[in-house]
């Protein structure tokens, strides 16, 4: 549970508030500080402190967003699919806790009082990412995932038919 296969399974059935995930549209803006530090002649060098700050973060606002804004059904050569868009990063929590984070605490991976949930960020490399039926994505690198979701790598992104070579 938790995972981006039950999560695109849940997106495609409309399920995702019911299944425990929460969605959130990250857009970046562009602070006044770092427009007008961008904006000078100064030559940039990031061991000087006060150019290095034109590479700080800027400000993320999130926003709730429901499946319906990120999602829509298609057709790629006469098969139903589902075409993913958003802007920036798209914040997915999982509300509860899933199996490999409380194995990686009595395995002593992870210590102390963590919060229940865990939370992914999915940006958009190639719009639109497209699924199938079955939750997979037909261009797994349309998308880069960060968070809990980089930890499960990417067996949990092969094709359900795949077999390795022998």
């Amino acid at each position: 549970l938790g995972s981006t296969i039950h999560f695109f399974h849940a997106l495609i059935e409309g399920q995702t508030a019911d299944e425990g995930f929460l969605l959130l549209n990250i857009l970046t803006q562009k602070t006044y500080d770092s427009i007008v530090r961008a904006s000078s002649r100064t030559p940039l060098d990031s061991t000087k402190p006060k150019t290095a700050t034109i590479f700080k973060t800027d400000m993320q606002i999130g926003r709730s967003i429901l499946p319906t804004d990120i999602m829509r059904r298609d057709s790629l050569n006469g098969n139903v699919v589902y075409a993913l868009n958003w802007l920036d990063k798209l914040r997915v929590t999982y509300k509860k806790n899933p199996y490999p984070k409380t194995y990686l605490k009595r395995s002593h991976f992870m210590a102390g009082s963590l919060p229940i949930g865990v939370y992914s960020d999915v940006v958009m490399l190639i719009a639109p990412a497209y699924l199938d039926g079955n939750g997979s994505l037909y261009n797994p690198l349309a998308i880069q995932m960060g968070g809990y979701w980089s930890y499960e790598k990417m067996a949990g992104m092969l094709p359900i038919n795949y077999r390795p070579s022998r």
